[in-house]
């Protein structure tokens, strides 16, 4: 073992001693900082170093043991970035290791992790190592989910510990990756999407767009109790035929782009192009969910509703008011049920928000759109997510579609 040394930097000596560390299976050296003035203390600090070291290459005590925690899922998550991975995919998988990691770590696991909360979860995890997450305590975190939790959401807490592990593997921080060994959760595909026919589509938009003001002149009390003929002010009117407008408009637009509810919530004016040429939406990749431009062309009536909605406003402007996932999904029951539409339908498939995008892979589908092209449209990596998951088959006339075109023959 070498001795302690305190070696120049800067020009000076440095104020605390270093020492070096050999790897008995790779006989390679490591230079290391021990953190301390005393040269006493540093020889102490170095050959204990030095001895656990050579423990965790025989697999004597865990390789993790001592490694910060918050600092590798910080180089962890630039190289997500690296990986042209999204803001929201890197936020996610940020939320979901922090609560494992919390619950491990005995510490209260909120419910929620909105941006805000971040620092203060980062300023908890500063405090804990990389070895108080176990494949053990992780499977315990996973038996404390609600039992009303789709497996595949289960296991997004797994997939994104997996997911880091492997990245310390890679750079040859740990020997394994142990969360391989979680178990993996099983069940059931929690919710069906459907999409919908073109003439419910229809009156869903219809409904968006009439239910705010027909709400607001509904009368609850009296004599006229249920009937909508309450007097309202131009202002109130104007406002709720507003909200209508833009509700309808956010579905359509939802449903002829394939935009998700994140992307469209961060698509602002200066993303539409709505002059000459090819009009189209064009979301820079740090707001779409796989990382990469989004260049999506638009059809006529969606750019000239969008024109009429952003004219005079600024290009720094939001286009929409998208509400939170779960405003956003109860006004949307609403809508659907003003319209007489089934939030869920007799084989128990639902129509939500993410459903839009289900819509309008059936639809290009009806209209014989090449599959590849589709993929393209859609934005999947996958063709079989185009073709199976975002394909409605209950949408196929197969007499028409099929049927019909088949050869004849004589009995």
């Amino acid at each position: 073992m070498v001795d302690v040394f305190r070696p120049m930097i800067s020009g000076a000596k440095a104020t605390y001693y270093y020492g070096k560390v050999r790897d008995p299976k790779t006989k390679m050296w490591k230079k290391v900082s021990l953190g301390v003035t005393d040269k006493g203390v540093a020889r102490e600090r170095l050959r204990e170093l030095q001895k656990k070291t050579e423990q965790a290459a025989y697999g004597l005590i865990d390789p993790i043991e001592g490694i910060p925690l918050l600092d590798y899922l910080d180089r962890f998550d630039r190289h997500l970035a690296q990986q042209e991975r999204g803001e929201s995919y890197r936020l996610q998988t940020f939320r979901e290791i922090a609560k494992v990691a919390l619950h491990c770590s005995g510490q209260p696991v909120p419910k929620r992790i909105e941006k805000k909360h971040v620092e203060g979860i980062r300023a908890q995890l500063a405090r804990m190592k990389l070895d108080a997450v176990s494949p053990d305590k992780v499977d315990g975190f996973l038996a404390t989910l609600p039992n009303g939790m789709a497996a595949r959401t289960r296991n997004g807490f797994r997939t994104s510990l997996v997911n880091f592990f492997s990245f310390l593997v890679s750079k040859k921080k740990l020997p394994f990756n142990p969360m391989l060994s979680v178990t993996r959760q099983e069940g059931a595909k929690k919710r069906q999407r459907r999409a919908l026919p073109p003439d419910q589509f229809q009156k869903l938009l219809d409904a968006a767009k009439l239910r705010p003001l027909a709400n607001t002149m509904l009368v609850t009390r009296g004599e006229r109790k249920g009937q909508r003929v309450a007097v309202v002010s131009p202002e109130v009117q104007a406002e709720r035929e507003r909200v209508g407008r833009m509700r309808s408009l956010v579905y359509l637009t939802a449903a002829m782009t394939g935009l998700r509810r994140g992307e469209l919530r961060a698509l602002r004016l200066k993303h539409l192009h709505l002059g000459d040429g090819v009009r189209a939406v064009q979301l820079p990749g740090a707001f779409t969910k796989n990382g990469k431009d989004a260049n999506i062309p638009l059809t006529s009536e969606l750019a000239d509703a969008l024109t009429a909605w952003v004219g005079g406003r600024g290009a720094e402007e939001l286009v929409f008011d998208i509400p939170r996932h779960d405003e956003l999904l109860k006004a949307l029951k609403k809508d659907l049920a003003f319209a007489g539409i089934p939030y869920r339908d007799d084989l128990e498939r639902v129509f939500d928000f993410h459903s839009l995008r289900k819509c309008l892979g059936s639809y290009l589908r009806q209209a014989k759109v090449d599959p590849a092209v589709s993929r393209l449209f859609m934005r999947h990596s996958d063709i079989r997510l185009t073709m199976e998951v975002y394909d409605d088959d209950r949408l196929h006339d197969l007499h028409a579609e099929a049927t019909v075109k088949l050869p004849r023959f004589s009995p």
